[in-house]
């Protein structure tokens, strides 16, 4: 986060100035602060706050980003039978999405690795 501020207000005293923001994840903090909604300390100190939540958090949920369109992911979850426990997380573009899962069920993780290993993307 602290890279990211910098570097608007790099640009800020270069006169480069955004006329739109776009964030994800924690992007989105990076995007406030560059629309003039956060100042540097708010943005800071919003990011370390939101690390230590996450950090603490017991949950053993985890996101890929795979180079599929939506359709073929869920395609590949459904056809895998585990669309009640991985889910297209974001779509990223229209050929990258980002699928989310809980980690703590092995089969997951093993059918992950070899699903989406397997394919041949064109």
């Amino acid at each position: 986060m602290a890279i990211q501020v910098a570097l608007v207000q790099l640009l800020t005293t270069r006169n480069v100035c955004p006329t739109a923001t776009l964030g994800h994840s924690s992007g989105e903090i990076a995007g406030a602060f560059s629309a003039g909604l956060l100042s540097s300390a708010e943005a800071i100190t919003i990011a370390y706050y939101r690390g230590y939540v996450v950090s603490s958090s017991n949950s053993r949920g985890a996101m890929i980003a795979v180079g599929l369109s939506e359709e073929s992911a869920a395609e590949v979850i459904s056809e895998a039978g585990f669309q009640n426990n991985i889910d297209v997380a974001c779509i990223n573009s229209l050929e990258t999405v980002d699928i989310s899962m809980d980690l703590s069920l092995k089969p997951i993780r093993k059918l992950l690795m070899r699903v989406f290993s397997s394919l041949e993307l064109s």
